[in-house]
Order: C-alpha cells, then sequence, then structure tokens
C-alpha cells in the first residue's frame, strides 16, 4: 500500500523537455521561472528530461540527452571477455591472443580510506548513545557522512567511466564485436572473500558493467553477461570442465590450483595470472569450442598492463 511521504522529506522531481529547455548552448532554463544553471560543458544531442534528485543533503541535477549512435563503428570478429575484480579491476582475453589488465590498486585504496573514515565519522556520532537509538534518532546521517558518501560517490562515477570508455575503445581498436562479462550474483551479498571481502563488497561492480554494456552496444559490439562460477578455478590450458555452483559441481575436479595471490599454477607447473585464467574461462563458459585448436597458452604471459589512475 503507498503511504504519504515523511514530513520535511524530499522526493525526485522528473521534468520532460516541454518544462525545461538548453539555451545559447550550456544554459539550461526551466519554464515559468527565471531559474538557470550553466552546465559544465555544451551537450550534445537532443535534451529528453532533467531529474532533479535528493543527494546526501544536496539536490544533484541528472540530464539525460538524446544522441545519435557514433559514425564509427567496430569492425572485426573478435571476441573477449571480462573478468571484474578487486586487484586487477578487469582482467580481459580475447579470441585473438590478446590480455589486458587494468589495475585497481588506486580504487582499493580509495575505498579502504572510505571504510577507515565511515568508521570514525560512526563512531564519534554514536558516543553517548545507546546503539538501539541509531534508526530512531538517525544519528549516522550526520552533515559529515553524507558528505564522505557524496565524495566516495562522485569518484567511483567517474572513475568507472573512464575504465568502461578505455575499455570499450581498447575492444574497438583490436576489432572485439563481442564481449562476454563475467556475472557472479553475490555481488550484492556480504560473502566471505577473506582479506577482500569488505573491498570487493563494496566495490561498484554493477556500475561498471552496465557502463560497460551500454557504451560498447553504441558502436555495434554485443555484450553477453555470463555466470562465472568455479572459472577462477579451473584450469584453462588443459580444458577443465567448468561446472555451475549447484548445478552440476558435486564432483567438481580441477587440474590446476592457486599458489598465492594472483598467481595460478596449471598441471604442468607453469604460472599464469589467475584474473586472466578467470577470464579465458569465462569465455570458454560462453563459447566452449572458443580454445579448441590453441596448444601453446603462452599468450596468457604476455600482458598489457594499463594503469587508469597513474
Amino acid at each position: 500500500m503507498p503511504h504519504y511521504k515523511k514530513k520535511r522529506s524530499i522526493s525526485t522531481i522528473t521534468f520532460s523537455n516541454q518544462g525545461c529547455k538548453i539555451k545559447e548552448g550550456n544554459i539550461l532554463r526551466f519554464a515559468l521561472t527565471n531559474e538557470t544553471f550553466h552546465l559544465p560543458y555544451q551537450p550534445e544531442g537532443r535534451l529528453k528530461e532533467v531529474k532533479v534528485k535528493p543527494y546526501y543533503g544536496d539536490l544533484l541535477l541528472v540530464c539525460t540527452f538524446e544522441c545519435p549512435d557514433p559514425e564509427e563503428k567496430v569492425k572485426g570478429s573478435g571476441v573477449c571477455a571480462i573478468d571484474l575484480g578487486v586487484e586487477n579491476i578487469a582482467a580481459i582475453v580475447s579470441s585473438k591472443g590478446d590480455c589486458w589488465l587494468y589495475k585497481g590498486g588506486v580504487l582499493k585504496e580509495k575505498n579502504q580510506w572510505y571504510n577507515k573514515q565511515l568508521a570514525r565519522l560512526r563512531s564519534i556520532a554514536m558516543k553517548g548513545h545507546d546503539p538501539k537509538e541509531t534508526a530512531k534518532m538517525e544519528l549516522l546521517n550526520t552533515k559529515q557522512i553524507r558528505r564522505l558518501h557524496q565524495k566516495r560517490d562522485l569518484f567511483f562515477h567517474d572513475a568507472m567511466h573512464k575504465i568502461s570508455s578505455r575499455i570499450v575503445q581498447e575492444c574497438m581498436s583490436h576489432g572485439i564485436t563481442t564481449i562476454v562479462i563475467g556475472v557472479n550474483e553475490l555481488w550484492k551479498q556480504s560473502i566471505e572473500l577473506g582479506k577482500n571481502t569488505q573491498s570487493f563488497v563494496q566495490m561498484p561492480f554493477y556500475q561498471l558493467r552496465k557502463m560497460i554494456e551500454y557504451k560498447a552496444e553504441r558502436v555495434g559490439i554485443e555484450v553477453i553477461r555470463q555466470e562465472e562460477s568455479y572459472t577462477s578455478k579451473a584450469d584453462l590450458t588443459a580444458r577443465d570442465h567448468i561446472p555451475t555452483y549447484g548445478v552440476d559441481d558435486e564432483r567438481a575436479k580441477f587440474s590446476g590450483t592457486r599458489v598465492k595471490r594472483g598467481l595460478y599454477q596449471n598441471k604442468e607447473g607453469n604460472l599464469f595470472n589467475a584474473d586472466l585464467i578467470g577470464a579465458g574461462n569465462i569465455l570458454r563458459k560462453k563459447f566452449p569450442e572458443i580454445f579448441s585448436k590453441i596448444t601453446d597458452f603462452s599468450f596468457l604471459q604476455n600482458i598489457k598492463v594499463i594503469q587508469v589512475f597513474s
């Protein structure tokens, strides 16, 4: 059943392009008022709608534009898979033997800093109060905490845009027409991942995946989501069967193993980047015959490392 809004609460307001216009290139003007907003840049395309929404104690103006598809479309027939993670925000392996690692160290450090600051501010806010009073008194919604949430959200939103754009550009330059992205339904849950639990749960992988999807599709790249269970455990070079969690994994056995953080050892004793093994297996799980004619997997050791934030 619908309910009345809480007293003094703020809701999102949506204006169609009949209620607001773009004037002089980058000035947003609302109908029936003298209110104007100077946009930070001159947008492309036709204004579709404007939303004004509450944003951690401030108001956020979100403008949506309808833009024509880019004239430049990808050419080729390559396929690649993306494995999203913490140490490497994206590990990519293509059917052409290309391997890329997008380093996630800066993002991880930023996220850890945020968690420490949040814990400190929450501790300050709770001094002298019973923990049971938290929800009732909104003690954890202080101005400092709202500003911290806002700062983190803006940072990661900008970072994910830059990473997703770089990935799509790299795929275009290598003739990749299909991207397979590993999907882990446990992203939204508090699962046990050892020391990486805190970083993994709060890193915005879903946001990054959605950005990759819409940017890739605009330039003609098909994006496929692939369930990724056991892709980090199976030996790509031995073509281990990759089971699906809860479906056919009761007797799952694998030829290789992780020997330490970031390294995977196959049954011959060769070492490979573990995230690239995962990406290759995601690709193989979707297209089982993709590497059937490959006998030399040394291309997995020829890695292009990309520092998005240097």
